[in-house]
C-alpha cells in the first residue's frame, strides 16, 4: 500500500527562532489575494507579503549560518494615520528608511531591496496559543547590516530566495549555507 503525506503549502519555515529581535533583510514585497474569511478582506482583496530571510544573532550570519525563510502581511493600506492607527505597510516602510515619509511622497521598495533590518518574532498567536513558526511582529532599521551586502552576499540572498521553503523541520542553527 503506498505511504501518503501532506504537507501544506507556506512561504515560511517552522521556525527556531526565539522570541525577541532578530537580523533580517527583507527580501521582497508581493501582492497576494486575501484569502477568504480574514478580517482584512474588508478593505480590498489583496495584500502585501513582506518576504525576509532572518537569522538568529548577527554572529549566526558572519558564521555562515542559513537563515530562516520568514514572512509578514498588511493591507495595501499606506496612512500615516489620524483618526485611527497608522497602516503597519506605513509603520514598517518609515522603519526601514528611519524617517517620516513626507506628505505626497513616492516611495519604492523595490530597487533598495535587499534592506536590512531587525525584526522582532513572537512565538505565539492572537491568543497566546504556541506556535511552530515565528509571528513577526514588528520591524526597525539595521544600518550595521547594510555593510554585509557585499556582491557576493546579494548575491547569496537571490539564492535564498528563490529556494523553496523546507516543510519538514526547523532549520538547525549548526547547518551552514
Amino acid at each position: 500500500m503506498p505511504v501518503f503525506s501532506y504537507a501544506p503549502r507556506t512561504v515560511n519555515d517552522k521556525s527556531s527562532l526565539t522570541p525577541g529581535y532578530h537580523p533580517a533583510f527583507l527580501l521582497a514585497i508581493k501582492e497576494e489575494a486575501i484569502p477568504d474569511g480574514w478580517e482584512m478582506k474588508k478593505h480590498g482583496p489583496n495584500m502585501w507579503r513582506w518576504l525576509f530571510a532572518v537569522w538568529a544573532s548577527p554572529e549566526a550570519i558572519s558564521a555562515g549560518y542559513k537563515p530562516e525563510h520568514q514572512s509578514a502581511t498588511s493591507s495595501q493600506t499606506f496612512s500615516p494615520g489620524g483618526k485611527f492607527q497608522p497602516s503597519k505597510a506605513y509603520v514598517w516602510t518609515c522603519a526601514l528608511l528611519a524617517r517620516r515619509i513626507a506628505e505626497g511622497e513616492m516611495i519604492d521598495l523595490d530597487p533598495m531591496l535587499p534592506l536590512p533590518c531587525m525584526v522582532m518574532v513572537s512565538r505565539n498567536k492572537t491568543d497566546g496559543t504556541p506556535i511552530e513558526y515565528a509571528n513577526l511582529k514588528e520591524l526597525m532599521a539595521w544600518p550595521d547590516g547594510a555593510a554585509l551586502l557585499t556582491p557576493e552576499f546579494r548575491q547569496k540572498l537571490h539564492v535564498f530566495m528563490e529556494t523553496p521553503v523546507e516543510t519538514s523541520q526547523p532549520p538547525q542553527q549548526s547547518s551552514q549555507a
